[in-house]
């Protein structure tokens, strides 16, 4: 177009309107471009998140309570000399070697009924006390039979004076006798009477020096006992904390501790056929524990399980198993908790005296439960649910629900859902009520 025709054509009204037509139809194009636009804003497509399912079934189910101690023999004897001096004497165990810690010893049995001398400290003094209190009793003996002789002949000399009297009184009723011969016969009876009696006090001391003498002589047998140490029971030594040759004291045992009293008495003996655990739980477990409930003892790496197989763990792994055997009905003041005292049943020979352990009680029990893993379940404050899934919406619906007893990795549902449910376990926390879902995993077992 020549500049001549272009300033003809700027003249000419209808390029104008032209131009003008053309702008509407633009703008028109764009408002209804970008209207279709903010409608596909508005309108998003719901994603549906991935979840895995699992079925709500029935099973046994267990409680547990948790808590460690140590193991101790429920017979244990510390053995100590009562008296100071210089130990004399180890004894010899059952293989026939000097008595050191592992040696096993035997207690009463038979005639013996002291048990198997185990130590012994010089006893020399006690040996000549007891000799010379068994000298004083053989004396008193002695004199006792002295003093009974004595008597015997007392009460006849007695008897014998009293039918003299009898008589000198029948002779005086006759007129036979002058009362002067009758009085000096009473006087004869009642210095015969007066004999028996002194004899009888002089026997009654002979006695009371005889019983005397016995608890003497009970004296130093005890004091001679107390120079040794004898087995009790059937037992193993433990802590043998004397030797030959040594001087030994009553006040080197220091009671301080229970480890301090283990490494000063002279012999710890103990059975190692059934032990003994002492635990501390706090209020709230130690009212779910009763007598009777059964409870498995583990150590080492089995100690205290942290995954959902753990029961798996404790019953692939050496363990013993025992039964509450006491409750304190109190509860301690200085850590506010509940003493509870459990005893082996099964397993004593993996067990060692001192051993740390974690004992699991079963503290409740159900064999046929409606059970969902912990993994499906969601607590909120004081709001418990889980999620239901649905197969033929494929979307998911919140129910409320009412747990009984907690396992190790499961619960058992009281109320919310019923056998066969599917609840979700991984990806609960992103859902909502109504939401759609697409299932990656269904587990039928639990």
């Amino acid at each position: 177009m020549t500049k001549e025709s272009l300033k003809n054509a700027v003249k000419n009204p209808f390029y104008w309107a032209g131009i003008i037509i053309l702008i509407i139809i633009i703008a028109v194009t764009a408002k209804n471009t970008m209207k279709s636009i903010n409608t596909e804003v508005a309108k998003p497509q719901k994603q549906k998140i991935k979840v895995s399912v699992i079925e709500a079934k029935r099973g046994e189910i267990q409680q547990w309570v948790t808590a460690e101690g140590t193991v101790r023999s429920v017979k244990r004897e510390f053995l100590k000399f009562e008296q100071p001096g210089k130990v004399t004497f180890i004894g010899i165990d059952v293989t026939g070697n000097k008595i050191k810690e592992g040696s096993r010893v035997r207690g009463p049995k038979g005639n013996n009924d002291k048990g198997q001398l185990i130590a012994s400290i010089d006893d020399r003094q006690q040996e000549e006390n007891l000799i010379a209190s068994k000298a004083s009793i053989d004396e008193i003996k002695q004199s006792i039979k002295a003093d009974q002789a004595a008597l015997e002949q007392a009460k006849k000399n007695l008897e014998f004076e009293q039918i003299k009297l009898a008589r000198a009184k029948n002779l005086y009723e006759k007129e036979a006798l002058s009362a002067d011969e009758l009085e000096s016969m009473e006087v004869r009876y009642l210095g015969a009477e007066t004999a028996v009696k002194s004899a009888e006090a002089k026997l009654n001391v002979s006695l009371a020096r005889e019983s005397s003498a016995k608890t003497e002589i009970r004296k130093a047998n005890i004091l001679l006992e107390q120079t040794k140490l004898y087995a009790p029971f059937d037992g193993i030594v433990s802590y043998l904390n004397i030797k030959e040759g040594e001087y030994y004291s009553p006040q080197n045992v220091n009671t301080t501790s229970e480890q301090a009293e283990l490494e000063t008495t002279p012999v710890v003996l103990i059975d190692p056929d059934m032990y003994e655990i002492t635990l501390n739980l706090p209020l709230y477990d130690g009212r779910m524990v009763n007598i009777g409930q059964d409870v498995f003892i583990t150590w080492g790496d089995n100690m205290i399980p942290d995954d959902v197989d753990a029961i798996e763990k404790i019953e692939s792994a050496p363990f013993a198993m025992g039964q509450v055997y006491s409750v304190n009905p109190s509860i301690s003041p200085g850590g506010r908790t509940i003493q509870v005292k459990v005893r082996t049943t099964f397993g004593s020979e993996f067990l060692r005296d001192g051993l740390f352990v974690t004992c699991w009680i079963i503290a409740k029990n159900k064999d046929n439960a409606l059970l969902i893993p912990y993994n499906s379940v969601i607590y909120r404050e004081m709001d418990v649910y889980v999620f239901v899934y649905n197969p033929e919406t494929k979307t998911v619906t919140k129910r409320q629900i009412k747990t009984g007893i907690e396992g190790m990795r499961e619960s058992e549902i009281i109320d919310g859902i019923s056998e066969g449910d599917l609840v979700i376990t991984e990806g609960r926390f992103s859902l909502v009520d109504g939401a759609p879902v697409e299932v990656i995993n269904i587990k039928g077992e639990q």
